[in-house]
C-alpha cells in the first residue's frame, strides 16, 4: 500500500475506535440525539435511492419507517 492509502485506513480505523468509545463518555441525551439523528439518516438514503437514482415513487419504505418507530 501507498502512503497515502495508509493514512486513509489509519484514518477509519481511529474513527471507529473513536466512535466505540463515544457511549462510555458521553451523557444518555446526546446517544439518543445521535440515535435519532442516524435513523433518520438511514430513512433518508432508502428515500434518496429510490427516488433519487431509479426516479421511483416508493410509499412502502415510509410504511416499514412507520412500524419501526
Amino acid at each position: 500500500m501507498n502512503g497515502k492509502r495508509k493514512r486513509d485506513v489509519l484514518m477509519i480505523l481511529a474513527a471507529g475506535a473513536l466512535i466505540g468509545l463515544l457511549p462510555l463518555h458521553i451523557d444518555e441525551f446526546y446517544l439518543y440525539v445521535i440515535r435519532l439523528i442516524m435513523i433518520f439518516a438511514i430513512s433518508a438514503l432508502g428515500l434518496n435511492i429510490f427516488m433519487g437514482y431509479c426516479g421511483q415513487i416508493n410509499i412502502g419504505s415510509a410504511g416499514f419507517f412507520a412500524m419501526g418507530a
